[in-house]
């Protein structure tokens, strides 16, 4: 009996000594545990780099944008996106007049383009943008970009962007970007015609686009063509009282 206790004493024991080290084994992995979530989050930190390259769209935008899309393009009548951009408070110069489309600079340089000038601050302050990236300037020795030789068939919206982006964009951005996004895997054929007239009966407009696309190498490709006329009869200050 006296042999009998001792073992079940002992048994016992070694009980409480295994209770003891798991205890003790519970309480050193809890915090281990916690630094290796730790060091995982910092693994799968995300850096996020901005610039006139990166796609975001306008939710992620922090400055103050204005969206046309195609359907009110559409909508419009207009086959030049310079004038549709003409009817945007914030596209007008100081005396409420279109800043675009004008010859104020007295030579003859810009005579005849579509110019985006925002809040009337001079064209090279304003950045146009086809896609996300700069263009090809439409006016000789400046960054420039010519909106009328952008078809307006093409373009899926503007994005304005009226508030100050040279942070982001540059020092041509100061007083904003226009961003011109066009449309992607155009198929088919499409045809435009539209003529108008001034309530004085002069004026007279003619526009006509072509528009065809088609895609290729299993829709890896796109090859998209677009021809256009238009023709617009001068007004002279003489005709107006």
């Amino acid at each position: 009996m006296k042999y009998s206790g001792l073992k079940q004493q002992k048994t016992t024991q070694a009980v409480r000594n295994i209770l003891l080290l798991a205890g003790v084994s519970l309480a050193f992995s809890t915090p281990i545990s916690a630094a290796e979530i730790s060091a995982d989050e910092k693994e799968n930190e995300r850096i996020v780099v901005t610039g006139s390259r990166i796609e975001r769209t306008s939710a992620q935008m922090t400055t103050p944008t204005t969206i046309i899309d195609s359907a009110a393009i559409e909508m419009s009548g207009i086959k030049n996106i310079g004038d549709l951009l003409n009817r945007y408070p914030a596209l007008l110069d100081g005396i409420g007049g279109a800043a675009n489309n004008d010859n104020g600079t007295g030579t003859i340089a810009q005579a005849g383009l579509e110019l985006a000038n925002l809040r009337g601050l001079g064209t090279n302050r304003t950045l146009v943008l086809v896609n996300g990236r700069r263009h090809v300037p439409g006016s000789a020795g400046t960054s420039s970009v010519d909106m009328s030789m952008i078809p307006a068939s093409l373009i899926e919206r503007v994005e304005i962007i009226t508030g100050g982006a040279s942070a982001i964009y540059g020092a041509d951005a100061v007083t904003g970007v226009i961003n011109v996004i066009l449309k992607s895997n155009f198929e088919g054929t499409q045809i435009d015609l539209s003529a108008g007239i001034t309530d004085q009966s002069d004026g007279e407009t003619q526009d006509i686009g072509l528009t065809w696309g088609t895609n290729f190498a299993n829709g890896n490709g796109n090859l998209t063509a677009h021809l256009a006329y238009s023709n617009e009869e001068e007004i002279p200050m003489s005709s107006r009282p």
